[in-house]
């Protein structure tokens, strides 16, 4: 098929047709219009002009090329749409999607596509699009009606909007009660209200109804994943156990056993097997990835580090792979660290704080990966008067669209220099809003996102009375432990240089944060310092919370609460010393983690 030539915001789009020949062709014969030119219309979202085109076709000799154009013209409009955002081309996706709906409103797949992609841009509209679809007209008009109520639960499961979401899949779960992929996404709804004994029974109804032992696999490790959570070892051991007899050479599931402790030494037979598994030719990638964690892990404990580190250097370099080349996000370069110095000094902080939110109820914990950030939330969250929400990205979030709220063409932070009372007031009450729906009327929130160390500047302005919780951890043990870590999502820790970069900017704009906002709203935690001083350390930080002591809160490690992060196991126990300068026996492997030692 010919190629089309189009521009989108001066970006050229190249093979814009090329798997759309199971779409009934147009015949130029039938009408004086090209293929191209059909989708020169959808690529130029022009609907005036495409509605003339359609109206061209029409009475009953035509209705039937007409229906044909329309769909040929929604499936160019998709793809093109979806290519653009797979390059992160989101205002051209946006535009196109607007257009396909504008023309065709009654296709309810633009309408979705449309919704996904304002998602991060537009949190209103994106949840009016997904409610605009009723449940009638997907059972009257979709041929994949379950994929369909799926995706658009999963989306509002992404938007935090859980009854929305739940009727969706209630629906799809009526009407397919065998469909695996419901209930999947029913599982992650539930993991995601806490719901956690749902979960796990729903993705072991995905296991039972899964098609292929690749996907029985997933569904068996998301409820093992569930059943952690909580801290049910023993529950866990035996699932990752079962998932092994399934598909032998599964890394996640070795790496479950060996984070859980259920694997005792290098004698132990199960590291035989997991050996044998990495020589298996059928393993994929994603298997030995976890292999590796997992071996690195128990000849680390073994205090074998040449061989551990050449594990952990194996499982990073695969890992990696899963990366675009130059993954490092915006916040982590350089020029944008010292775009925050520069835009967020003291006046400005004070200057717009007085517009945000004044409820006195956020403490937020930040700080390195690996530098106790759990093990700090798991503490507060100990207290009768406190619920912690885990990793939030809300902060975050709003650093993705910020430039948008202010009409800005700059990105952020450079945006910031247009901030308005009237966007703080707006962002920070729906901050609010969402945190308070979901943590109820407890007195104090704990959010923990250790990305959050980089913007604690546009935090104070819309919550002038957060309290902050800054873990610090002696800096190459704390790369070094992020190095060892099985991250889903930390790209920057597959690479010792990277980590050191990254390390540096963070310690760059967190001494800016400590000259530019209050000292009473700044605790650091020292890890060495609560390893050392437990009693001392966890009474200084209930007194800095404004909470009254509970000794629930040295005992933290008997909570049930779920935990998701890479910490879970090691918050269940209680305090230990065995990481505190772990890194010397590695010193020989570390080379640009070494610039660190000045920052120790």
């Amino acid at each position: 098929m010919a190629t089309v030539h189009c521009t989108i915001d001066e970006i050229d789009v190249r093979n814009l047709a090329d798997s759309s020949s199971n779409v009934a062709s147009v015949s130029p014969e039938t009408l004086s219009v090209s293929n191209s030119t059909a989708r020169d219309l959808v690529v130029q979202c022009d609907s005036a002009i495409a509605m003339d085109v359609v109206r061209l076709t029409g009475g009953r000799r035509r209705r039937g090329f007409a229906t044909r154009l329309a769909r040929r013209m929604t499936w160019l409009g998709l793809r093109l749409a979806m290519k653009c955002l797979r390059r992160n081309w989101t205002t051209s996706a946006i535009s196109i999607l607007r257009g396909l709906v504008a023309l065709f409103p009654n296709e309810l797949i633009a309408r979705f596509w449309l919704a996904r992609a304002l998602a991060d841009w537009s949190e209103s509209e994106a949840v009016e699009l997904c409610e605009s679809i009723t449940t009638t007209q997907l059972q009257r008009s979709h041929p994949h009606l379950s994929t369909v109520c799926c995706r658009i639960a999963d989306l509002l499961l992404y938007l935090e909007r859980f009854d929305a979401a739940v009727r969706y899949v209630e629906f799809a779960k009526r009407l397919y009660p065998k469909s695996p992929v419901v209930w999947r996404v029913h599982g992650k709804l539930c993991r995601a209200r806490a719901h956690t004994d749902s979960a796990a029974n729903s993705f072991k109804v995905e296991s039972q109804l899964a098609p292929t032992k690749r996907l029985t696999v997933g569904a068996l490790l998301g409820m093992a994943d569930c059943i952690a959570s909580e801290g049910r070892k023993d529950e866990a051991v035996a699932l990752y156990r079962h998932i092994l007899e399934v598909e032998p050479s599964e890394g996640l599931a070795y790496y479950g056993l060996v984070e859980s402790r259920a694997v005792h030494g290098l004698n132990d037979p199960v590291v035989e097997q997991m050996r044998n598994a990495l020589e298996m030719p059928t393993a994929t990638p994603m298997q030995r990835t976890g292999l590796h964690y997992a071996l690195g892990k128990l000849y680390d404990d073994a205090r074998h580090p040449a061989e551990a580190f050449a594990h952990f250097a194996l499982a990073n370099h695969l890992r990696s792979a899963r990366f675009p080349p130059g993954h490092l996000r915006m916040a982590y370069e350089t020029s944008a660290a010292e775009e925050r110095v520069s835009i967020f000094t003291r006046e400005f902080i004070s200057d717009f704080s007085q517009y945000g939110c004044h409820a006195d109820f956020l403490i937020c914990i930040v700080g390195m990966p690996r530098s106790g950030t759990t093990l700090a939330e798991q503490i507060l969250s100990a207290h009768s008067s406190v619920r912690g929400l885990g990793e939030r990205q809300d902060f975050f979030n709003l650093t993705q669209r910020l430039s948008r709220e202010l009409k800005s063409n700059l990105p952020y932070p450079k945006c910031c220099a247009g901030l308005t009372p009237s966007v703080v007031q707006r962002v920070s009450l729906q901050i609010y809003d969402r945190l308070r729906a979901i943590a109820g009327a407890t007195a104090r929130v704990v959010t923990k996102c250790p990305h959050d160390a980089f913007d604690l500047g546009l935090i104070r302005i819309l919550f002038p009375k957060a309290r902050f919780v800054h873990c610090k951890r002696n800096a190459i043990d704390t790369c070094l432990s992020a190095y060892m870590q099985h991250f889903e999502m930390v790209p920057f820790a597959t690479d010792l240089g990277q980590l050191a970069t990254v390390y540096k900017l963070y310690d760059k704009l967190m001494r800016h944060w400590y000259s530019v906002l209050d000292r009473d709203s700044l605790f650091e935690l020292s890890y060495e310092t609560l390893v050392a001083e437990p009693a001392s350390v966890i009474q200084r930080l209930t007194t800095f919370s404004a909470l009254p002591f509970e000794d629930a809160c040295m005992r933290f490690f008997e909570s049930v609460r779920q935990v998701d992060t890479a910490s879970r196991w090691q918050v269940r126990r209680p305090i230990y010393s065995t990481s505190v300068m772990r890194w010397e026996r590695y010193r020989e492997f570390l080379g640009p983690l070494l610039s660190l030692e000045h920052n120790t």
